[in-house]
């Protein structure tokens, strides 16, 4: 856990210093960063520590949601320190800060009810995601690419090398080392998992992938969930969060990663998704290569929330679970619909 003193040094370097702290929390954890609500003043703001190895991969990053903030696309605003710069690094990581954004957020487990009550919400989605995309095309010029845009299609292939090192002897062996009984969660994962594992390989084979264009590529948010969104009365987006991933992708790929969560399978809501984002982004991507992005994420997130349960990384079993099951039965239709060539 990151002492009180190295908070204390990183919001100093961001201009914060100790008397003028009036309260710091813990957010819920998530598996790769540590995060805390930190009131001074009025204000709010979200301090993340991140592994000292990441620091270049958020300079990158960071240049983006500035490009972004400037350009009017909603953001959660970016401290700098006395230096100029937007990370600053203690002998524990290094720390970045975001103003807090106040609003509503929903999790996967929304998504049915929040479509049923709101119609025009798969639209608004869209439309978001192709302002995120415009200027994630021309941003392309300022940020140098931090993946090659051929690169993706292969994504899946850690996570299945992971799984053939011996997953299913993890999520055993976890079992035994928490001395617990064996749960439900633990016999799912393990009976869906070598239909996950088949199901990513299919994805990568040579004539599948060949659907997506690679020159069609931008600077991608590459996490765009439910999760990630602040949403305001009317069920505006105040903010997208999160720019942690963000790296050059296929468009049609991150389209696909995003439309999964956010709108599901259902093909009435991903049609009025898709037309939004072309309204938005000037472009139309390949519906093909969008429900390819859609079953990758579906596989990549499944497979690498197995290994991390396994791994005993997981605070929260049940909202892994909820996650888990909504893009399995996801995966499932998509899966029915290439089967019957309904791409």
């Amino acid at each position: 856990m990151t002492g009180r003193v190295q908070l204390d040094a990183a919001l100093a370097a961001f201009g914060f210093h100790a008397g003028e702290v009036q309260h710091i929390e813990p957010l819920p954890r998530g598996i790769k960063n540590l995060n805390f609500r930190v009131r001074v003043g009025d204000a709010e703001w979200v301090l993340k520590r991140h592994p000292a190895a990441a620091r270049a991969r958020l300079s990158d990053s960071h240049r983006f949601e500035v490009r972004l903030a400037e350009s009017g696309f909603p953001v959660a605003p970016l401290r700098r320190a006395a230096s100029g710069a937007t990370v600053v690094e203690t002998r524990e990581g290094v720390f970045d800060l975001h103003s807090w954004v106040s609003g509503r957020q929903f999790s996967i487990a929304d998504r049915g009810a929040m479509h049923a009550e709101h119609p025009d919400l798969a639209s608004r989605l869209g439309s978001v995601m192709g302002d995120l995309h415009r200027e994630g095309q021309q941003a392309l010029d300022g940020v140098p690419g931090l993946v090659p845009a051929t690169a993706l299609p292969t994504t899946p292939y850690p996570a299945i090398a992971t799984v053939r090192r011996g997953l299913f002897q993890r999520l055993q062996a976890s079992a035994k080392l928490l001395r617990r009984r064996r749960t439900p969660l633990d016999a799912w994962f393990e009976q869906i998992l070598p239909d996950i594992v088949h199901r990513a390989e299919s994805c990568t084979l040579p004539q599948v992938a060949a659907r997506v264009d690679p020159a069609d590529a931008i600077l991608a948010h590459n996490d765009v969930n439910w999760e990630n969104l602040v949403f305001g009365p009317s069920l505006e987006v105040l903010a997208v969060l999160d720019f942690d991933n963000a790296r050059t992708l296929p468009r049609a790929l991150e389209i696909g990663a995003a439309a999964v969560v956010l709108i599901g399978t259902d093909a009435a809501r991903f049609e009025r998704f898709m037309e939004s984002y072309a309204r938005t982004a000037r472009t139309r991507p390949d519906p093909r290569a969008v429900r390819l992005g859609m079953e990758l994420k579906c596989v990549r997130s499944i497979l690498w929330s197995i290994d991390a349960h396994a791994r005993g990384r997981v605070a929260d079993g049940t909202m892994l679970e909820t996650w888990c099951r909504h893009l399995e039965a996801d995966l499932r239709v998509l899966t029915a619909m290439r089967a019957d060539d309904r791409w």
